[in-house]
């Protein structure tokens, strides 16, 4: 038998790999400091991608913060990391690159 839909716009793979920044949310020591590094590291060097990358990451972020708060089984899940991604990222463009 087929199992019923359940009316979910994503997997539950998805919105875990989504929230934790592919698994950095699950780092045991600083979670959001080792996603803020991510977050730094692909702004360093992301190039022409940029403003891409930010609205991809953000609008995912959106997307699957409710599914998040379920799977994840929290109100607010220390291993949500996809908000301090996007939070380094944002002001980035201001930070002169030899500061």
């Amino acid at each position: 038998m087929t199992k019923p839909s359940d009316n979910r716009l994503f997997g539950d793979n998805f919105v875990k790999i989504t929230a934790t920044f592919f698994g950095i949310g699950y780092f045991p020591w600083g979670p959001g400091t080792m996603a803020s590094l991510a977050g730094i590291v692909i702004a360093w060097f992301a190039g022409s991608l940029f403003i891409p990358l930010v609205m991809i990451f953000m609008v995912l972020g959106f997307a699957v913060t409710a599914s998040a708060v379920r799977v994840l089984k929290s109100g607010d899940p220390s291993s949500f990391v996809m908000d301090e991604v996007v939070g380094v990222m944002n002001p980035a463009p201001i930070i002169p690159p030899t500061w």
